[in-house]
């Protein structure tokens, strides 16, 4: 997904750029799961053509949480305190009760929801990061 070549060659990314991409897109991913705004925007009150699924912002939350597993040298690119805070995030993307919901609405006000969000929010500040700026960018 991020491109991690060769630093001699010519018009391409060296490994240091790419590290540095792949360090500004995990907040991006997490946003939605972060921002309250955007799951009823895309959630809630989304339309055929623009509708966002739980399954797919957990699918880039758990993203974010294998970069901080172990992806050499992805996982190198982080610091210790933005490690941790993902690999809290599993924890609480565990216990999500995807199935025993009967709405999306359902789904939003459980406290696994809530808490998986409120992780996420922390996450994107413990990168330096602006949620109100991302949510602008989805």
């Amino acid at each position: 997904m991020f491109g991690i070549l060769r630093a001699d060659a010519p018009g391409h990314l060296t490994a240091d750029v790419g590290l540095k991409k792949m360090h500004a897109t995990i907040p991006k991913r997490l946003a939605p799961l972060a921002s309250e705004f955007l799951q009823n925007q895309y959630m809630i009150n989304g339309n055929a053509k623009e509708f966002l699924l739980p399954e797919e912002m957990l699918n880039d939350a758990y993203d974010c949480v294998r970069l901080a597993k172990g992806m050499v040298p992805a996982s190198e690119s982080l610091s210790q305190e933005e490690r941790d805070a993902l690999l809290e995030l599993e924890s609480y993307l565990d216990n999500i009760p995807l199935e025993g919901c009967r709405s999306l609405c359902e789904l939003l006000e459980t406290a696994e929801w809530q808490a998986a969000r409120n992780c996420a929010q922390r996450i994107i500040i413990t990168f330096g990061e602006d949620l109100y700026i991302l949510e602008k960018e989805v």
